[in-house]
């Protein structure tokens, strides 16, 4: 029998439950429990963070706020007089009623939601879970379970929203004075991010604090507000009406499906597969037009670094670079190597003259990038692809240049793998040198011999 959301909360309970090599979901703890960033599934979650930064707070939201403050600072009997408080003060900021819900599978109620209705289907836009202050069960877990059982409940249903969406709702909870606001998706897997995190103690005299607080809930109003247009779009009756599919396979994937060409033509994506799911690579093989080509999103590229390998022989085209609005991350567009293979795939396959031919290119390529005060920063065999041309000559190309730079200018990034055999003198965020690419290539040559 599976655990209630309240008893899997408790922190004996939600650890098992999380720390091994299947976890019931992604919720970042522990920190190994990460996938494909939130950000990425749906707009929504992006622009709601930079609202909260950023939202133009009018003085009767700033008044509405203020007064939440001053009630969930308040003393409160029990945990239903703090919902009570907390419905009443909602059903004036919102357009929606702060309800209960019960699961039909198990009876388990949430404490509250917020709920529509669309052609006698309920999609919840927010789930809540409140602590009259703190509790044996955490708060963010609950709420996290809370969506897990949501999640079945629509699979249970074969609601037709899991035919289109990822799911997107946001998470509340508030544990007395205090609260978070997450959100929640069934992308490759359930992936649940904390967004905002905080105290809702009224701070006498503190504007800017009040300010704060009020762009934060402004822009959960407006979030879910959107939330609701787009799941309307969705529900509408000739969508139901479509031919029928298990589970449309693009709604599992990042929202971007479009992007625009250097000749400002709009260009659509189709996801096909993702490259290297076990290590949480965001790359992943798509389709324009029939065309198959490399999709990744990163934080970090160097443009000018993989154009220049490129127009050298030892890299794939660079079709498209650009930063997706609202996150930090920026998505490339890149030829895929068609009978190309991963270094490391393939090396134990050789004999020794194939692998002495095979590394002289590369170095040679790799010279070829030092002798114009270019340095890769991760030259592993992961990042390097190959094949034999009808010559019997290898072909190499370079990929990953997320850390790509000038020699003594570009950096390490703050997480670096320490299983890798780096340089003795690499560091987080230190800078990278060409000695570093010369031992760390010749590392996987010497033990992959």
């Amino acid at each position: 029998m599976k655990r209630s959301a309240s008893t899997f909360a408790s922190s004996q309970n939600w650890v098992e439950e999380l720390d091994n090599d299947k976890p019931v979901f992604l919720n970042c703890l522990p920190p190994k429990n990460y996938d494909i960033p939130i950000t990425l599934y749906h707009e929504v979650f992006g622009e709601f963070l930079k609202d909260c930064k950023d939202f133009n707070v009018k003085n009767e939201d700033k008044n509405m706020v203020n007064d939440l403050l001053f009630t969930m600072s308040s003393v409160f009997d029990n945990h239903n007089a703090r919902i009570d408080a907390f419905r009443e003060w909602a059903k004036n900021f919102v357009n929606y009623d702060t309800t209960s819900y019960k699961f039909n599978l198990n009876n388990q109620e949430i404490d509250g939601v917020w709920r529509r209705e669309y052609n006698k289907e309920t999609i919840l836009l927010t789930i809540f879970e409140f602590k009259n202050w703190f509790s044996a069960s955490d708060p963010y877990m609950q709420a996290c379970m809370y969506f897990s059982r949501y999640f079945e409940e629509l699979c249970t249903k074969k609601s037709h929203i899991l035919q289109h969406t990822c799911i997107p709702t946001f998470l509340v909870y508030i544990y007395g004075s205090y609260f978070g606001i997450a959100d929640a998706v069934m992308g490759q897997s359930i992936t649940i991010n904390l967004l905002v995190e905080g105290s809702l103690i009224l701070r006498h005299g503190n504007e800017s604090w009040t300010n704060q607080m009020t762009r934060v809930f402004c822009a959960l109003r407006k979030a879910v507000d959107n939330l609701d247009k787009y799941y309307k779009k969705f529900m509408k009756s000739e969508n139901l009406q479509a031919e029928k599919k298990e589970m449309k396979i693009q709604a599992r994937y990042p929202f971007l499906k479009k992007y625009k060409s250097a000749s400002e033509e709009s260009v659509d994506i189709e996801y096909v597969d993702r490259i290297d799911k076990e290590n949480k690579k965001l790359v992943f093989l798509v389709k324009e037009s029939g065309i198959k080509r490399i999709l990744k999103f990163t934080t970090l590229y160097n443009s000018d670094v993989h154009n220049f390998c490129f127009n050298n022989g030892f890299a794939p085209e660079l079709i498209k670079i650009d930063n997706i609005e609202n996150t930090d991350f920026k998505f490339v567009i890149m030829e895929h190597l068609d009978g190309f293979n991963v270094i490391s795939d393939i090396w134990d396959e050789l004999n020794v003259e194939e692998k002495n031919e095979l590394k002289k290119r590369i170095l040679e390529a790799l010279k070829i990038m030092h002798n114009n005060d270019f340095v890769h920063g991760d030259i592993r065999f992961e990042n390097i692809m190959a094949k034999l041309n009808s010559n019997n000559k290898w072909i190499v190309k370079f990929i990953d240049f997320d850390w790509s730079g000038y020699n003594g200018k570009a950096e390490y990034p703050q997480f670096l793998n320490k299983e890798i055999p780096w340089h003795k003198d690499v560091q987080r965020l230190g800078k990278i040198s060409r000695d570093h690419d010369n031992h760390l290539i010749n590392s996987y040559f010497n033990r992959c011999r």
